[in-house]
């Protein structure tokens, strides 16, 4: 009887093989002995583990009694083994879950708020209170006739208010100061129709809940300064739990034809015959049959038709 060879010794005692650590029942077995033990735990018949695994069948009782101790520390570790890949299996599933499921507005959103005009006074350009700090100290600078290089950051709007404030021109607080985005846009706004502006914002990364982590795969740059923040493939990660579940999974129509075999010439007969092989057997099976089908076909051929051979006269 060829010698059976041992499971692949690791020394963190993982799927691969046995934990042979000589602290342990199992680590003082000898090669034999513990392959006694894994074939015993394949189906828990002594008999025919003493058998596979080279002793004589009378004393399957006497080896079973040895490695009584360590059949039981061996199958607490594979115990172990199958809920760790239990687990792993869990934590798949899950970070799948929490792909499918997270939204992705958790990391990007559009906002649309007000425009300027939106909830200004009488419909005017409406500044927040830090421009409108800014241009009533254009304006000051103005009166004073203290040069305009002086206040920064400034334009269009300062520029205004400065000359105003040169040529004792009212100062014009046009649609007041109490702009904010965080506002909901005005429909009656004569400007923007109440549709407001579109506005883009990205999450801080460092405040994401559980699920948004798990979509979150980064940020891509390009030469223009442009960034896109990339997620994980929603779509993907439902196909995968749905394979696993069972769930949405395509099923294929059969056509079925009523045929008569009177009515069928033998290429179609023969056709036909293909047909339901293909679907009633397995592809191996199915490929093992149609090439032994192609060698007879080629045997019968070189009997009908055998190879004329060319006769040579003797000089």
């Amino acid at each position: 009887m060829p010698e059976k060879k041992l499971p692949r010794i690791n020394r963190v005692g993982s799927a691969t093989g046995a934990n042979p650590d000589a602290e342990t029942a199992y680590g003082r077995l000898g090669d034999k002995q513990r392959l006694f033990v894994e074939e015993y735990l394949i189906d828990l018949n002594a008999r025919a583990a003493a058998i596979r695994s080279g002793y004589a069948p009378n004393s399957s009782g006497h080896i079973f009694q040895q490695c009584r101790e360590a059949i039981e520390e061996r199958r607490a570790e594979l115990d172990r083994e199958r809920q760790d890949q239990h687990s792993g299996a869990r934590f798949v599933l899950g970070k799948l879950w929490d792909v499918a499921t997270a939204d992705p507005r958790e990391l990007v959103e559009i906002r649309r708020v007000p425009c300027r005009y939106c909830h200004g006074t009488n419909g005017q350009y409406q500044f927040t209170k830090t421009e409108m700090d800014r241009l009533l100290k254009a304006y000051e600078y103005g009166l004073s006739d203290r040069p305009l290089e002086a206040l920064w950051p400034r334009g269009g709007a300062e520029q205004a208010a400065y000359t105003a404030g040169r040529n004792q021109i009212p100062f014009d607080p046009q649609g007041g100061d109490d702009y904010t985005s965080d506002r909901e846009p005005n429909p009656d706004c004569a400007e923007c129709g109440g549709r407001g502006i579109v506005l883009h914002f990205v999450a801080d990364t460092r405040r994401l809940s559980h699920q948004a982590r798990q979509l979150y795969r980064g940020v891509k740059y390009d030469p223009r300064g442009k960034y896109e923040v990339v997620m994980a493939n929603q779509d993907a990660a439902a196909t995968m739990l749905a394979r696993h579940y069972n769930v949405g999974v395509e099923r294929k129509e059969l056509l079925v034809r009523t045929l008569d075999p009177n009515e069928l010439s033998d290429e179609e007969l023969h056709q036909a015959i293909a047909e339901l092989e293909a679907l009633t057997l397995g592809k191996t099976e199915y490929a093992v049959i149609k090439s032994e089908r192609a060698r007879q076909e080629r045997g019968d051929n070189l009997q009908k038709d055998p190879p004329r051979r060319r006769l040579v006269r003797p000089k």
